[in-house]
């Protein structure tokens, strides 16, 4: 409820409206009297936040994260890194290749015919039937006739010996075992065929003996040799290999085969381009 009130000039006092003077100060009051208007408690404030009230957003309006560009990703780079790998291969294989001796294609059932490569070959030409054989110069000529030559390896012997073509390779090799003298050759059985026999790269016929050799001083001694015939133009050619066997180490039980071997293949047969 509003009540009438004069306020004092000099003091500020409020007295009733009907008071001529001021009852603290004793001034005149003059002037109309002023409306007071009752104090309302004002309702408390709340102090809290109110709560956000966001719109929720639909079902499916937000896209999903597909799972296939990942998956692309990762199969990329597998086939970039399988690439990269393959590439390195061809180019060390073509480099190995380029450094490598030229190697002639063999014609069938062909092993290996790169042995340990010759550090400084030495060379036998046949006069009579013109083929070459190059061998390690360290290996030393026994032998060197115009169709035949013997050469001590490090630890056995390597017999080439040419003969005019008139029977097949296979009955070469038969007839040069059998014929090899009794007095130093002893035992002699063959153990199996070669497979991919060849000479220079003509294919043959082989086959892997073993025998007891009776040495100078009346020492039998076990080896393991290898007779290999073939044929070209007319002119055939045996190969005797032989070293004491070794069967634990080695698959033939020779253990200068590859050396053997390679001395097979840079054989040169006469009037043939390599």
């Amino acid at each position: 409820m509003a009540v009438a009130t004069r306020f004092c000039g000099r003091c500020g006092r409020p007295n009733p409206a009907t008071a001529p003077f001021c009852g603290n100060c004793g001034n005149p009051l003059a002037g109309p009297p002023v409306a007071a208007v009752a104090a309302v408690a004002a309702p408390p404030v709340n102090y809290a936040a109110p709560p956000h009230n966001y719109p929720v957003a639909p079902r499916g309006t937000v896209p999903a994260a597909s799972g296939k560009l990942p998956f692309i990703l990762l199969a990329g780079g597998v086939a970039l890194v399988i690439g990269l790998a393959v590439l390195f291969i061809s180019i060390f294989a073509l480099v190995r290749l380029a450094s490598s001796p030229e190697q002639k294609p063999c014609l069938r059932n062909c092993g290996p015919q790169i042995g340990t490569r010759l550090p400084e070959p030495a060379t036998y030409h046949s006069s009579q039937y013109g083929y070459d054989v190059d061998y390690e110069s360290d290996w030393k000529a026994m032998t060197q006739e115009k169709d035949t030559l013997v050469v001590a390896s490090n630890i056995g012997q390597l017999q080439v010996v040419g003969f005019k073509a008139g029977k097949s390779d296979a009955q070469q090799v038969a007839d040069f075992a059998a014929g090899l003298p009794t007095a130093s050759w002893q035992g002699v059985h063959a153990v199996g065929d070669i497979k991919g026999a060849h000479i220079g790269h003509v294919a043959g016929a082989g086959t892997l003996f073993e025998a007891n050799f009776i040495t100078s001083n009346g020492r039998a001694l076990r080896v393991r040799f290898a007779v290999i015939a073939a044929t070209r133009n007319g002119v055939s050619v045996v190969v005797l290999a032989v070293d004491p066997a070794d069967t634990q180490n080695y698959v033939s039980g020779i253990p200068e085969g590859g050396r053997f071997d390679y001395v097979l293949s840079e054989f040169r047969w006469a009037g043939q381009q390599y």
